[in-house]
């Protein structure tokens, strides 16, 4: 058996030469998840399912 390959056999749509496939340069700043909110909501008291 041939080892997997990890890319596809043809080329990504989104690919680049440059190896990046998300449509961003490789020095590119890729913005980070919003952070949660500091005033989270306490938590329910009660069972989020009650019997």
């Amino acid at each position: 058996m041939k080892p997997q390959r990890s890319a596809p056999l043809s080329p990504s749509p989104f690919a680049r030469p440059d190896g990046s496939c998300l449509g961003r340069l490789p020095d590119e700043h890729v913005p980070a998840a919003p952070a949660e909110p500091k005033d989270n909501p306490a938590p329910p008291t009660e069972p989020m399912n009650p019997a």
